[in-house]
């Protein structure tokens, strides 16, 4: 429960102009002290009206602001000794972050001949920030922090660079469907290794086997 519609009595006689008004409030149990506007509540909205003649429709944009929230769902990188490595982090935020980037609490400059940093924007509300590493050392690998700062609060998340390796498990494995003689699972793709080909089989056991 996070709306509520309010629309003028339609059995009401309408003023001269004929208006009909509807209000989207953003209110219900599921929001923290009933009321709190929430940033993914930012997007646009539509209002429709329907009747005998025809439809008609306006849209109208939100923008909340807020502190910059981790999007990405990956905190690993992989890349050998000599290869280029992009080690990149994502943020929700508006108004648009700023990024820096640190490792052990120092700060990451340009270097351009060692590194390099770059920003795009993926959506209205969505930044990537990239951190590339042109030639990876034995001493490349760790942790690094990304931090997105704006106006509303600050955001970090690490970001780990390992070698190449072997895939982690998938994890919530779960049945979505299931009939007579067939059934639907999903499950959730976990760290890759910084294999591209990685490939998943499914193993059936009787109960009781």
């Amino acid at each position: 429960d996070f709306f509520k519609i309010k629309t003028s009595d339609q059995g009401k006689k309408f003023s001269e102009s004929g208006k009909v008004v509807s209000t989207l409030i953003f209110f219900g149990s599921g929001r923290e002290g009933g009321n709190h506007v929430r940033p993914w509540d930012s997007g646009e909205y539509t209002c429709q009206f329907d009747n005998s003649v025809g439809r008609a429709q306006s849209a109208m944009a939100l923008k909340v602001e807020h502190s910059p929230i981790v999007s990405h769902r990956q905190s690993k990188v992989a890349a050998d000794l000599g290869e280029s490595a992009d080690i990149s982090c994502r943020m929700k935020a508006f108004p648009a972050p700023q990024f820096q980037w640190e490792r052990d609490e120092i700060p990451i400059s340009n270097s351009g001949r060692i590194n390099n940093r770059s920003i795009k924007q993926i959506s209205d509300y969505e930044y990537e920030s990239t951190f590339t590493i042109w030639k990876v050392k034995s001493d490349s690998y760790g942790e690094y922090v990304c931090k997105a700062t704006n106006n509303m609060g600050v955001g970090e998340t690490i970001v780990k660079l390992v070698k190449k390796g072997k895939p982690e498990s998938p994890s919530k494995l779960q049945a979505m469907e299931t009939g007579a003689n067939n059934m639907v699972v999903t499950w959730t793709e976990n760290f890759n290794g910084g294999m591209n080909n990685t490939s998943f089989k499914l193993q059936w056991l009787e109960q009781g086997s």
